[in-house]
């Protein structure tokens, strides 16, 4: 895993400290909506972006997912306080089905092609290395409620 150290996170935008929720009952993937066509080597810096327009335009505070992936299958540490620890992240946006849920971003759209397959074979241990840090099972069955329409 590429600490955020070393992907050359900027702490001093970061506006506020981690938030740890008792316990994460499941994960949820996201797709960050970017170019697909990188380079290995710009990898960092796409991270870098997505955390500035985050915590900057957005008003996260920081980065908003856990974990964030390319399609190389680098994993790169995302929100502050922890990989191994139960940061909710800003991705949930405090709804009642992911605020529990730990996010990981895949770097790229994903709506007309699929993920590269580095990509999905960094995702599925990664998502199972979380599970176990967590206490949960890899596989089964989990409820959740249904979240309220946010739109009206």
């Amino acid at each position: 895993m590429i600490s955020r150290s070393q992907w050359g996170a900027d702490e001093s935008i970061r506006c506020d400290s981690p938030t740890y929720n008792d316990f994460i009952g499941g994960a949820t993937v996201h797709h960050s909506a970017g170019n697909n066509d990188y380079t290995k080597a710009q990898s960092a810096g796409i991270v870098r972006s997505i955390y500035a327009y985050h915590a900057k335009t957005l008003g996260w505070c920081d980065i908003g997912y856990n974990a964030l992936v390319d399609k190389y299958g680098q994993i790169f540490e995302g929100r502050s306080g922890g990989i191994t620890n139960q940061v909710r992240a800003a991705h949930s946006g405090n709804n009642e089905v992911n605020t529990y849920a730990m996010g990981v971003a895949m770097a790229g759209t994903f709506e007309t092609v699929e993920p590269a397959s580095g990509m999905t074979d960094a995702v599925v241990p990664l998502l199972a290395w979380g599970f176990g840090q967590m206490g949960l099972q890899s596989q089964g069955t989990v409820q959740v409620r249904q979240a309220p329409d946010w739109t009206s």
